[in-house]
């Protein structure tokens, strides 16, 4: 099972390791992203099979970036590409385990088929807001040729009226007190996104640049500094996380832009990610102007199980019982069976795990409202067996794992035990799982103690394997 660890400014050291080699060309695979973004987003981070994982939540998802390998001399494409897989299958438990659908964002396009061919069912998004602009570092470094002209005409305005001026690297420990009031005088945006990165500008500035890796300069007039830009390398690339500059000043965006890729971009630097405008006009326009050699597309990778697509819990009929959803008259029966400890011993389930107080303080249609919520998120299928009307136990379909496979688990009230209620519940249940809902397959698991049953399961499904305390089953078509 992942073990993740909230990102702190603690974590530069190892996400450093990973992002400074990194592949991928979108901005937030980078450690300063990570460190200064994570008061808003709150990510947090995991090593597995080589790689990188982080997660962070959105308000509704769990969110996932793709897994960044260690790269490291003597791997191979293929060993990478395993320990990506091997990464995948990690995040696919943990969100199986957790009962949550996964939320995969800021996927690279090569990675697409990666996705399509590892699940049956997903949805994939793709914002234009969200695009990096990425450029040739020399063309930024020296704005050749006649697309440049604008940018060359603008730098040489600003040269011939403010012949005193020189760009220089910031120190950690610099005050720019003056520069962010004169700057945020005139800044008008007030949307969340703005606010939060006016605040993220100020911590990135204000901290110490060379933990994090970053590199920072200014340009300064008259002693006086007129505008800030600080930038990450990773891999061939660099990031630029922050570019302020006081606008009164005409030409001096292109002039940071120019003197800070000069001072700063080694000619192992190829490429220059000036990372997305929002959807903000102006940066559009900006960014627009300066020649992106292209744009980096980031996609959102939403993966389903076959549960997602049920309008409702069907009602099953046997030649004895009926499965049905669990209702709200059911509540004050189905808490008994919840709370059940020595039956449910047997089935491996504690109620401790969903409710954590005293017993006797629980709601009465707690467990109800539990089964309810889960339906209502599909991931969880809770069907009452019910004998004559009667609830007599329970089948859940639950821990879907969106590769066509889920777990099934019975449970009969022990005075309705010895009348093959359970083997007749179980079999109907993973027969409409299949052939119902468009499972591929059914996996059951009983612990060896437990003797009946291994005899149900052993009569209507495959074993499969075993460990020291499960018998392990199959039920495929």
């Amino acid at each position: 099972m992942l073990n993740f660890i909230p990102v702190s400014p603690e974590s530069s050291e190892i996400l450093r390791k990973y992002y400074q080699n990194c592949k991928y060309e979108s901005c937030e695979y980078s450690c300063a992203t990570k460190i200064f973004w994570s008061r808003y987003y709150f990510y947090e981070y995991a090593i597995s099979n080589n790689c990188l994982i982080v997660k962070y939540s959105d308000g509704e998802n769990t969110v996932f970036e793709f897994p960044v390998p260690e790269h490291s001399s003597g791997k191979t494409p293929s060993d990478i590409s395993a320990e990506i897989d091997g990464a995948l299958d990690e995040i696919d438990s943990y969100c199986s385990k957790n009962e949550v659908f996964p939320v995969f964002s800021d996927i690279p396009r090569d990675e697409l088929p990666r996705f399509t061919s590892r699940y049956n069912y997903l949805k994939i998004e793709n914002s234009r807001e969200a695009n990096d602009y990425i450029y040739t570092a020399e063309n930024l470094k020296f704005f050749k040729g006649r697309h440049y002209a604008g940018q060359r005409n603008h730098i040489n305005k600003f040269l011939s009226q403010y012949p005193n001026w020189k760009f220089r690297e910031l120190q950690p420990d610099e005050d720019l007190g003056q520069f962010w009031n004169e700057f945020y005088s005139d800044f008008d945006k007030t949307s969340n996104l703005a606010l939060m990165e006016k605040q993220v500008a100020i911590d990135m500035m204000q901290n110490c640049f060379e933990k994090y890796g970053l590199l920072a300069g200014c340009i300064e007039l008259d002693g006086k500094i007129v505008a800030i830009s600080a930038a990450e390398i990773c891999g061939d690339r660099m990031i630029i996380h922050i570019e302020k500059a006081l606008v009164k000043y005409c030409g001096i965006y292109p002039l940071l832009v120019s003197e800070f890729l000069k001072h700063f971009a080694g000619e192992n630097v190829k490429w220059v990610n000036r990372e997305e405008d929002a959807s903000d006009r102006g940066l559009r326009i900006s960014k627009l102007q300066y020649r992106p050699d292209r744009l980096v597309e980031k996609f959102v990778i939403l993966p389903h199980s076959e549960l997602f697509y049920l309008d409702k819990i069907p009602e099953i009929k046997t030649e004895r019982l009926v499965l049905s959803e669990i209702r709200q008259e059911d509540s004050t029966t189905y808490q008994k069976l919840c709370l059940d400890e020595k039956n449910n011993a047997l089935w491996g389930y504690d109620f401790r795990e969903d409710y954590s107080g005293d017993p006797s303080q629980i709601p009465g249609n707690y467990f109800y409202q539990l089964a309810k919520d889960d339906f209502e998120r599909r991931v969880c299928v809770n069907f009452a067996i019910r004998l004559d009307d009667k609830f007599i136990g329970e089948a859940v379909i639950y821990e879907a794992d969106l590769k066509g496979s889920a777990e099934l688990g019975c449970r009969i009230f022990p005075e309705y035990a010895g009348n093959g209620y359970g083997r007749e519940a179980f079999a109907a249940a993973s027969e409409w799982a299949i052939f119902g809902a468009g499972l591929r397959s059914i996996k059951a698991k009983c612990f060896k103690a437990n003797i009946s049953s291994k005899k149900m399961l052993e009569s209507c499904m495959t074993f499969v394997s075993e460990n020291d305390d499960f018998y392990f089953y199959e039920r495929i078509y």
